[in-house]
């Protein structure tokens, strides 16, 4: 039975289902380790100078993203380094910059297995989240020569190909049985879920709630900097953010059609989408706009529809069309199910993980 540690700059199980439902059969254990101690200082700073600035705005208080972490997860991070010494299976969902690589390249030379996880689809082209220096950037790529390495997309797990990688391509998951759908009847529900954020096209949503507001409801959940504007518009009903899974899966099973109206930005893109999955597997119909995640997951006019970005006349269009159609929406919808159950339920996208970590 083997032992996985998980060690990421945003330790949510959430987004590892599938690892952890190998527990039991052939895992033992799985521990998620956040790295955000060794993220302020092997990957954001850059130079001693950056250092001592960085210790002094800490001690001042300043600085308090540290401050403010329990202490527990912090000293986990910080001996995090020292326990690999002692672990064979490692899985590292990193940004490919900063300091962590001249660690990352010991643990490869004695031998660790490392399964490198992202969903970033640039790495090859030299986009990065954050530029490494010269000589690091080097270094990753030695690194990554012959690394198993997971995308989360095909568009990523290319990218991990073009620089040596031994690279596969498996996606996030959803609980199907959590997620499913019911029959609904009665004014038709439109959901939006996630950041509430002007990159997530939210304002276009609120215009067609305006627009709508005698044909359908329209749901937000989620939190971020436009959650004041969408509380106080009295076209749509906030929910506010939902972590309890149950209770957010209730929400999609009680919508009909599900929007993400996402565009690309100079520091954000839609590199997944696992609400797609979600309302995928909950059997509403989708409209979905033309980035990296999406257009590997929606297939236009089979499992939904994609439109392109800020296209706002395609956004219009398309819900006219299923709001307008209900066995559009319930044939959409069917297929987005089958599809969910096919090739995002946990076990299938569990079996996957088991491979490359076997491998």
């Amino acid at each position: 039975m083997k032992k996985l540690k998980i060690y990421t700059e945003h330790p949510v199980k959430l987004y590892y289902q599938a690892p952890y439902n190998l527990i039991g059969k052939q895992v033992d254990s799985i521990e998620l380790i956040g790295s955000r101690f060794l993220y302020y200082t092997l990957i954001k700073i850059n130079n001693k100078s950056k250092i001592f600035r960085k210790i002094r705005k800490i001690i001042t208080g300043k600085d308090n993203v540290i401050l403010n972490e329990p202490v527990t997860p912090i000293l986990r991070s910080f001996i995090a380094p020292f326990q690999f010494l002692f672990s064979n299976n490692i899985i590292l969902p990193v940004a490919a910059c900063g300091g962590i690589i001249y660690y990352l390249l010991f643990l490869k030379l004695i031998g660790k297995n490392l399964i490198f996880h992202t969903g970033w689809p640039y790495i090859s082209k030299r986009r990065y989240v954050r530029k490494p220096w010269l000589f690091n950037e080097f270094l990753w790529k030695i690194f990554f020569k012959n690394l198993k390495a997971i995308g989360t997309t095909k568009k990523a797990a290319d990218s991990l190909e073009a620089m040596g990688c031994k690279s596969f391509q498996i996606p996030h998951s959803v609980d199907t049985n959590i997620f499913k759908p019911k029959q609904n009847n009665g004014k038709v529900v439109v959901l939006s879920v996630g950041r509430l954020t002007e990159a997530k096209g939210i304002r276009s949503i609120l215009n067609l709630a305006e627009k709508f507001k005698d044909k359908a409801r329209f749901v937000f959940v989620g939190s971020g900097p436009l959650e004041e504007e969408i509380k106080e518009n009295k076209y749509v009903e906030f929910l506010g953010m939902i972590n309890d899974r149950q209770k957010l899966a209730d929400v999609y099973r009680d919508s009909d059609i599900f929007l993400l109206n996402s565009y690309d930005t100079p520091e954000w893109e839609e590199l997944f989408g696992r609400v797609l999955i979600e309302s995928m597997a909950s059997g509403l119909a989708i409209i979905a706009t033309n980035c990296v995640g999406p257009r590997e997951i929606i297939e236009d006019g089979r499992n939904g529809f994609l439109i392109e970005q800020k296209k706002d006349d395609q956004l219009l269009n398309k819900f006219k069309l299923l709001l307008e159609d209900k066995e559009l929406r319930e044939r959409l919808g069917k297929r987005a199910r089958e599809d969910a159950l096919e090739k995002y339920d946990i076990p299938k996208v569990a079996e996957k993980w088991l491979k490359v970590i076997n491998e």
